[in-house]
């Protein structure tokens, strides 16, 4: 993938050279995206533009470029994004005068995972001068319905200060919801999710599903998938890197399930993109997956035998699996040792969302029972 910097960026969209951005950091902002292309494309409307790789701020770059379907749809093209966009002044009064101001001029579409992109769609209008704004907001995973970890461990590392923690409540949380409503307000926010909230409790977007399904099976990954066939898919997030535990408790959880499983099992670990510390996992006798060129949603479309499991914790994985194919998906949070947990809320949380979706076992016996059910 080549790479430009913001301000290349503008250029070309002052120019009229292009008319779509988006922004991903992992797999599954990517297929978010790509699922919107499509279907925007299915609605005869000619996109030409970029899907920006953004390393994350945290763990660093989690995207390379086996991991995006340019195949399924046409001039969209993948680039590394190199550089900051700082925050303006303005923003506010610019949102808030949003009705009156935007909707006119020629249709210009910016997607992002989990909350509109207020700065930079501040400063595309700005270059443009006028246009029909369109913000998509595409699936980010748990993100898009639980507190980001990494929200939670910077609000949590600055509460001992009240006036940082202030600014960052305000910045966070307060001003974001307030510029949402004023895009909302406009007509100008659009929402393209895999999951629709109710009461706090996630429901299937089966027709979205549908989409995703659709764009994975399109482009089988050029790799042996038999490894995944059959077996016990272990896939972990970024609990530890994320600091929502203080250490790796998941571990012991994965090796009781080797118990009860037996050896005759087939054992396949997929980290997370982003995940660095591998060396984590060397007490499992697992197949370990350490090239991460594939989303484990692709993986999972391109199988001949479905797995038999995919475990975790609270990853965004195991809702989707769960979603978009059917796949039985066993978080394994309420087995980890809490007095390592530095927030119970996220956990807590996340069950009340997805319960109905994923397989939560309050205990080793009821995970057992479940497992012997196969």
């Amino acid at each position: 993938m080549r790479t430009l910097n913001w301000e290349d960026i503008l250029n070309e969209a002052a120019e009229k050279k292009i008319n779509f951005i988006a922004e991903a950091m992992t797999p599954l902002h990517v297929l978010g995206v790509e699922v919107l292309i499509l279907y925007l494309q299915s609605k005869g409307i000619e996109l030409k533009g970029y899907i920006l790789s953004i390393p994350h701020a945290k763990t660093g770059k989690g995207l390379v470029e086996s991991m995006f379907h340019t195949d399924c749809y046409r001039n969209i093209e993948p680039v590394i994004f190199d550089g900051i966009t700082t925050n303006k002044k303005g923003v506010i009064r610019f949102y808030r005068r949003l009705g009156k101001r935007l909707m006119k001029g020629e249709p210009f579409y910016y997607a992002s995972p989990l909350k509109p992109a207020f700065d930079r769609i501040y400063q595309i209008y700005e270059r443009l001068g006028d246009a029909n704004l369109y913000a998509y907001v595409t699936e980010e995973g748990t993100g898009n319905y639980v507190l980001s970890p990494y929200s939670e461990k910077r609000y949590h590392s600055e509460i001992r200060n009240p006036y940082r923690y202030i600014r960052a409540i305000w910045h966070g949380v307060i001003k974001e919801r307030i510029l949402d409503w004023y895009l909302e307000k406009a007509g100008c926010l659009n929402r393209f999710l895999l999951l629709n909230v109710t009461d706090g409790h996630a429901i299937p977007n089966y027709e979205c599903a549908k989409a995703y399904e659709k764009l994975l099976k399109s482009e089988k990954p050029n790799v042996d998938l038999s490894n995944y066939e059959d077996s016990v898919i272990i896939a972990p997030s970024l609990l530890y890197e994320s600091g929502i535990v203080s250490k790796r408790i998941d571990i012991c959880v994965y090796e009781k399930i080797q118990d009860i499983l037996g050896d005759e099992c087939k054992y396949t670990l997929k980290p997370h993109p982003r995940e660095k510390d591998l060396e984590s996992y060397k007490s499992l006798k697992f197949s370990l997956e350490t090239e991460n060129r594939y989303s484990i949603e692709s993986i999972i479309a391109n199988l001949n035998r479905p797995p038999r499991y995919v475990i975790g914790d609270v990853g965004t994985a195991l809702v989707n699996l769960a979603v978009i194919f059917g796949v039985k998906t066993i978080s394994i949070n309420k087995l980890m040792d809490k007095k390592f947990l530095n927030d119970k809320s996220y956990f807590d949380v996340y069950n009340r969302m997805f319960g109905d979706i994923v397989f939560i076992p309050e205990n080793e016996k009821e995970l057992a029972e479940y497992l012997g059910e196969k």
